[in-house]
C-alpha cells in the first residue's frame, strides 16, 4: 500500500509458500494477485503474468469475480507493456464489466484501476472525450467508497490530464482537492509537484522530484522512476541545467522498454546534452509505441524529439521539415504540446534564416505566446516574450 513493491515481494512469495491451497483459496488468490501487481512495477512481467494467469484460473473456479477482474486488470497491464493494444484493451474492458457484476467491498477498487487503465488506453490512442469520462467515472467510483488512497490517484490523473490540455485551472482544483485529504506522503509530494509546476515555482517543483525519484529507485519501481526522472528533465530544461536533464533522461531512456509512456523532454534532453544515438534510439521507442496504438498523433512528440537532435547536429533545415510534420498533430493533443512545438519551430527558423524565416518565427512565436497565456504559463510566456522583443 506504501507502493514499495520491491519490499513487498519477498513477504507476499513467503505468504503463498506457507498457505493451504485448499483451506485459504481466497488468500491465495489475493497473495498471487499482489505479487503480480508487485512485480508488474518492478519490471519482471513474465513472473507477473504467471501470478495473474494463476489468480484467473482460481477466481474463476471459485466464481469470484472481483479477483478476476483484478487479474485481468494485471493481464491488460502487461499487454501494454508488450504494445499489444487490442489484448489490453480486451483485458481492461473485461475487467470493467466483471467489477461491475461483482457485489463485494473490493470490486469499488477494482473498478476504479480499471477504468481508469482503461481511461489511460483510450489517452494514448487519441481518444480524449472517452478517456476523460472513464476517469470521471472512477473518481466518482472511489468517492462512493469513500477510498482516499483510490480518490488521490484519480484526482492526480485528472490533474495531469487537464496540466497537458492547458486547463490550469482545472488542473489546480484537483490538486488543491487532494492536498486536503490524508495523503501518504509520496501521494503528498506527487500532488505537491503538480501544484508547484502550476504556480511557477520550478525549483520546489524540481527538488520534489528529485525526492520521488529517489523514492521510486530504492522501492525498485521502473515506472515511477521514468515519470519522475522525465519531470526533472522537463523541469532542468526550464531551468537551464542541461547536465542534470541530461542524467535524468540517460537514466529513463534506459527504462523505455519497460514503460508505456514517450516523454519528449526526455528526448530533448538526451539531444541538448550531446547524447545523440540515445536519443535516435529513444525516439523509435517512441514510434513504435505510437504505431502499436494506431494513434497518429502519437508522432508529434516523437518528430519533435527528432527535430532537436536534427538542430543540435546542424541541420535547421531538417528540423523545420520536422516540425511543420509535428505541428497539426501537436494542436490534437493538447496545449501544452503545440505551445513547446510552437517554440522549437521557432527556434529552428531562426537557426536557418532562410528568406521569410525570421517573419515566420515571429508569428509562431507570437502563436505560442498566446497560448501560454491562456494556460497561465507565466514563466516560459516570460522568456517567449523575451524572444519576440529579440526578434523585432
Amino acid at each position: 500500500r506504501h507502493r514499495d513493491f520491491s519490499a513487498a515481494i519477498p513477504h507476499l512469495e513467503r505468504a503463498l509458500r506457507d498457505l493451504n491451497p485448499e483451506e485459504q483459496a481466497a488468500d491465495v488468490m489475493q497473495t498471487h494477485l499482489g505479487l503480480a501487481r508487485a512485480k508488474t512495477f518492478v519490471g519482471k512481467n513474465e513472473e507477473a503474468e504467471e501470478h495473474a494467469a494463476q489468480a484467473l484460473a482460481l477466481a474463476r473456479a471459485h466464481r469470484a469475480l472481483s479477483m478476476q477482474a483484478d487479474a485481468h486488470t494485471t493481464l491488460g497491464v502487461i499487454a501494454s507493456y508488450r504494445m499489444d493494444v487490442d489484448g489490453a484493451m480486451a483485458h481492461y474492458t473485461e475487467a470493467v464489466t466483471l467489477a461491475r457484476e461483482a457485489t463485494d467491498a473490493e470490486a469499488y477498487f477494482t473498478l476504479g484501476r480499471s477504468l481508469n487503465n482503461l481511461a489511460q488506453l483510450h489517452e494514448q490512442r487519441g481518444e480524449d472525450a472517452e478517456a476523460l469520462r472513464l476517469m470521471l467515472e472512477a473518481l466518482d467510483v472511489a468517492k462512493r467508497a469513500r477510498d482516499v488512497q483510490q480518490v488521490s490517484f484519480c484526482n492526480q490523473r485528472l490533474g495531469f490530464y487537464h496540466f497537458l490540455h492547458g486547463d490550469w485551472r482545472a488542473a489546480k482544483r484537483y490538486a488543491l482537492e487532494n492536498l486536503q485529504m490524508p495523503l501518504s506522503s509520496i501521494n503528498r509530494q506527487e500532488t505537491e509537484y503538480l501544484l508547484r509546476v502550476l504556480e511557477g515555482d520550478l525549483e520546489t517543483a524540481a527538488s520534489l522530484a528529485r525526492g520521488l525519484v529517489e523514492h521510486h529507485r530504492r522501492a525498485g519501481e521502473l515506472q515511477g522512476v521514468f515519470i519522475w526522472n522525465g519531470a526533472l528533465a522537463f523541469l532542468s530544461l526550464e531551468l537551464g541545467r542541461a547536465q542534470e536533464a541530461r542524467e535524468a533522461a540517460a537514466e529513463a531512456a534506459g527504462m523505455a522498454g519497460s514503460v508505456m509512456f514517450f516523454n519528449p523532454f526526455v528526448a530533448e534532453a538526451l539531444a541538448r546534452g550531446g547524447d545523440y544515438e540515445r536519443c535516435e534510439a529513444y525516439c523509435a521507442r517512441g514510434e513504435a509505441l505510437s504505431r502499436s496504438r494506431r494513434n497518429p498523433r502519437g508522432m508529434a512528440p516523437v518528430l519533435r524529439g527528432r527535430a532537436i537532435l536534427a538542430l543540435e547536429r546542424g541541420d535547421p533545415d531538417g528540423a523545420v521539415r520536422l516540425l511543420d510534420e509535428s505541428l497539426p498533430l501537436a494542436k490534437q493533443i493538447g496545449l501544452l504540446p503545440h505551445a513547446y512545438v510552437l517554440h522549437t519551430l521557432a527556434e529552428a527558423l531562426t537557426r536557418r534564416g532562410n528568406q521569410g524565416d525570421i517573419e515566420r518565427a515571429k508569428g509562431v512565436l507570437q502563436e505560442c505566446l498566446t497560448l501560454l497565456e491562456q494556460m497561465g504559463f507565466t514563466r516560459k510566456a516570460e522568456q517567449v516574450r523575451a524572444q519576440l522583443a529579440a526578434l523585432n
